[in-house]
């Protein structure tokens, strides 16, 4: 090989979801990539956006790129690939690996100006062939990136080794997404064939370089992000209670944070539900479309009027992308005062009030109701933690040192379990990058950095089984950046062993007591007390909060474990509705009359 030659091996992996085509699409004549165009691409967007009928599919590919030169000089390049293909996400049913399929770089196109690149897979004993390609564009190579990692897919019967399909009949089609970020990692890992920091280096650059080149010209490619489920979608409600009245309530709290409220209502009721969640989640954790929620459950089960509250803990406000002091003082004092006001201005002061509540948002409520801020409640159900945090102690190392590291070592005022997906080279892309390395138990970086956010665990936030994969798939939409100071709060909380006041001095916070735990005499409201048996971020917590309020004499508290179960996946799994919800909602009806399990007695 020339002394000025360059040689890396690549690895990728290519993940997205494609889905059965109907009679009419898989009995046309099969299409190559000669004929790739706007009929093919609109097939596949169709078949990903149908989410009830997609499978999942994960496209791991190995290359050794012998002649970077070569490979560049060419209008048509194939390279040959190795790997596996797995189907149906991180809850693997099929696997099927594969040697000397065909990666063919910068295909001429002849229904585009552009360029094409494509990735041809025989696999399952030659049974199916996939076909994913990408048109690159550019705008002086400013989007090469951007347009070559999202890939159209065809899934085709049989074997297929010709440019031009004709006889093959089509099976599934759908999107496939390579991760930029996972490239450059595996791209950076792997070594030249001489020694890479004498050479590999200058491949690397030498690659980017003619591959920005080879597509300055090409015209530009379609833009689009895998996405299923819109952000902030309310069909969750609406597709299963046609004609219910969506409405949202901006109001500010005292302290000039705006805050929203959002009501769903049947027709109005003297008896309503409001639901608060936790740090870095938001009122979407109980809207989700893909399964039964919460608030359909609730709906169902004769509550007619349900509230949603993003208090400032929610990822829908960009101030958690700043830098802040908030902590759950605020949220007690401020937050949930205020919507209790507003839904008592708007139904009356003798409206009875349920709230659920969970995580860090069950842990401010029971704040301001022991502070006697939030005023009569009908009823409470909390999940996971409520008055006793108690974490793992690798959980403890975490709590300790990122705040710290965070804002004053790393330089970032928040943190974002979607870093992974941030455009260019970034301090946050860097952090996910190496949590990734720790994480093989999926293939989404927001599930790692969610795990890297909270507990202990592998995944530490829920069991993968629990969760549907268009859940598991949109992670990062339902789990938003978070300020990192709720942390701090969250520290003096554990050390303490109980609920405490973190602003201890400060004037502004005179109206909440240092300590909660005294007021309990104040406190009537009907209890119930949950948790996954595998909760992984606060194991214990509410038995502790159960086994002291007891102790001190509150007899209408119960404790209720949920089996199979971990933190999240109780509101956000798949099965929630049967598992979890109704008991929420017998609970809720009469709390007097509740025929518990307890393991705290």
């Amino acid at each position: 090989m020339a002394a000025d030659s360059h040689s890396f091996s690549v690895e990728n992996v290519l993940a997205g979801y494609l889905s059965r085509v109907g009679s009419e699409d898989a009995d046309s004549p099969a299409t190559g990539m000669e004929l790739f165009g706007e009929k093919i691409k609109n097939l596949c967007t169709r078949c990903f956006e149908d989410i009830n009928n997609r499978h999942r599919y994960v496209v791991h590919t190995e290359a050794m790129i012998e002649d970077l030169d070569a490979v560049m000089k060419h209008r048509e390049k194939t390279i040959k690939v190795n790997g596996y293909i797995a189907r149906n996400g991180c809850n693997v049913d099929e696997k099927h690996s594969f040697e000397d399929q065909e990666w063919l770089l910068f295909t001429k196109s002849g229904a585009s100006e552009g360029r094409l690149m494509e990735y041809r897979i025989t696999f399952n004993g030659e049974k199916e062939t996939l076909i994913a390609f990408s048109e690159i564009g550019s705008e002086n190579g400013a989007r090469l990136w951007e347009d070559s990692i999202l890939l159209y897919a065809v899934l085709y019967e049989g074997a297929l080794k010709e440019r031009i399909l004709k006889k093959n009949r089509l099976l599934s089609a759908g999107m496939i997404q390579a991760s930029f970020s996972d490239f450059m990692q595996q791209l950076l890992s792997r070594y030249s064939k001489e020694s890479y920091l004498r050479n590999g280096g200058g491949a690397l650059l030498h690659f980017g370089r003619k591959l920005q080149d080879r597509c300055v010209a090409a015209g530009p490619a379609p833009r689009r992000r895998i996405r299923a489920i819109p952000l902030y979608t309310t069909k969750g409600i609406t597709e299963r209670h046609p004609g219910i009245a969506v409405a949202t309530h901006p109001f500010q709290t005292e302290d000039n944070i705006g805050l929203t409220l959002t009501r769903f209502t049947v027709k109005e009721s003297d008896n309503i539900v409001l639901l608060i969640h936790g740090l870095t989640s938001s009122s979407d954790m109980f809207i989700m479309p893909e399964h039964k929620n919460l608030v359909s459950s609730l709906l169902d089960s004769g509550y007619k009027d349900v509230w949603c509250l993003d208090c400032r803990m929610s990822n829908r406000f960009v101030y958690n992308f700043k830098r802040h002091r908030y902590t759950l003082d605020d949220v007690a004092l401020y937050d949930i005062p205020a919507a209790l006001r507003l839904i008592r201005g708007a139904l009356g002061d003798g409206v009875s009030i349920n709230v659920v509540c969970h995580c860090l948002g069950s842990v401010s409520f029971m704040m301001s109701l022991f502070a006697g801020k939030a005023g009569e409640i009908r009823s409470i159900v909390a999940n996971s933690v409520s008055l006793h945090p108690r974490v793992d102690r690798w959980s403890k190392v975490k709590l300790a040192a990122a705040p710290f590291f965070m804002e004053y070592i790393a330089g970032l005022p928040y943190i974002d379990p979607c870093w992974r997906d941030d455009p260019g080279l970034t301090k946050g892309k860097i952090i996910a990058s190496i949590v990734d390395r720790f994480h093989k138990e999926c293939d989404n970086s927001s599930c790692h950095m969610i795990s890297f956010m909270w507990g202990t665990g592998r995944p530490a936030a829920y069991m993968h089984g629990n969760l549907d994969p268009r859940t598991h798939d949109r992670l990062g939409d339902l789990f938003g950046p978070t300020g990192i100071h709720y942390y701090r709060h969250l520290q003096t909380m554990v050390k303490a062993g109980r609920a405490v006041k973190y602003n201890l001095g400060n004037p502004l916070y005179d109206e909440l007591p240092d300590e909660y735990l005294p007021h309990h005499g104040t406190v009537t409201t009907p209890m119930l007390l949950i948790s996954g048996t595998n909760n992984r971020i606060f194991p214990g917590s509410n038995k502790a909060t159960f086994n002291w309020m007891r102790a001190k004499g509150m007899k209408n508290v119960f404790y209720q474990e949920i089996p199979g179960y971990g933190h999240q996946d109780v509101f956000m799994g798949k099965n929630a509705d049967n598992d979890v919800f109704r008991n929420i909602a017998a609970f809720i009806s009469d709390p007097n009359a509740y025929a518990h399990t307890s393991t705290g007695e």
